[in-house]
């Protein structure tokens, strides 16, 4: 901005600066450090998953972003045909702004397995995206996603299925329901 006063010429310079939260690495380990991490975590921060499995259930609670450096898999019990049953969720988006990626590489998706009542769940949150993320789950009646009462919620990329045994049992891999706004699913296999 720049202007004239009665003693000459003023020029001011005005600088807008984006606050931008830390970035938080995350290794796997015992116990909960994917959990430990997003409840530490301000909101606005990055968390860095290292390659590797957590076998935990998580809650983001807290605007955040999550990014995958390789190939990241998710929930309590992992291995040839396991998802546990135990947790209704495994990763429960339970914020707005939330952003969740996997890795970069050709196969370094984020692999969320497991959930009693359904694997991934967006229920009343808005401007939620996810990319690279897939899900499945084992248990009967369970969905690998579920969106409910949302809003503004975009999915790119990734693969959802219910792999349950029980044919009775067998509910659809992507249940989307009550939407609030638009839901925008793009190459996303259901």
């Amino acid at each position: 901005v720049s202007g004239h006063s009665a003693g000459g010429h003023i020029t001011v310079m005005m600088l807008a600066t984006v606050a931008r939260g830390a970035i938080v690495q995350v290794a796997p380990g015992p116990g909960t450090p994917l959990q430990d991490a997003i409840d530490a975590a301000a909101p606005g921060d990055k968390l860095v998953l290292a390659a590797g499995s957590y076998y935990e259930a998580v809650v983001v609670d807290k605007r955040l972003k999550m990014v995958a450096e390789g190939q990241v898999t998710i929930g309590p019990e992992q291995g040839a045909q396991q998802s546990s049953c135990t947790p209704a969720f495994v990763l429960d988006v339970a914020a707005d702004g939330v952003r969740i990626q996997g890795g970069h590489g050709v196969n370094d998706d984020m692999i969320i397995q497991g959930g009693g009542t359904t694997a991934v769940r967006i229920s009343g949150r808005s401007n939620v995206k996810l990319r690279k993320v897939g899900a499945f789950t084992f248990c009967p009646g369970a969905s690998a996603l579920a969106i409910e009462a949302a809003a503004r919620v975009k999915i790119q990329g990734g693969g959802f299925s219910n792999f349950s045994t029980s044919v009775a049992g067998r509910a659809p891999a992507c249940r989307v329901a009550d939407l609030t706004g638009r839901i925008d699913l793009r190459h996303v296999v259901c």
